[in-house]
């Protein structure tokens, strides 16, 4: 798997979990990728081959928007809570994705 690894651009969650398991000697399943990934240890990615449309966002630490949000939704439509401290603040405009997108994965 090695020489094959250096002729791929990217792996699936799969082949990430077989190839980790080489490295660390001991089972890696794609639960564990899924779980490094939300970690922030790896970055996930997807590709969309028929493309796919989203609101983008950034994510803000402002704790007022974040209370606020929690407490009263319709003050804030494109403000998503995270996790109490962070949220998730999204753009009205909607833009077409297309190729490959690094994936933001958070816990809930």
């Amino acid at each position: 798997m090695k020489k094959l690894l250096k002729l791929k651009e990217w792996l699936t969650v799969s082949d990430a979990a077989k190839h980790l398991s080489i490295l660390f000697g001991e089972e890696v399943v794609e639960a564990d990728v899924l779980r490094l990934a939300l970690d922030g240890h790896l970055t996930l990615s997807v590709l969309f081959v028929n493309g796919a449309s989203a609101r983008c966002g950034q994510i803000t630490m402002d704790t007022r928007l974040v209370i606020d949000s929690i407490l009263n939704s319709s003050l804030h439509p494109g403000l998503v809570n995270l996790d109490g401290d962070n949220a998730l603040m999204l753009d009205e405009k909607i833009v077409s994705l297309d190729g490959v997108w690094d994936l933001t994965i958070t816990r809930s």
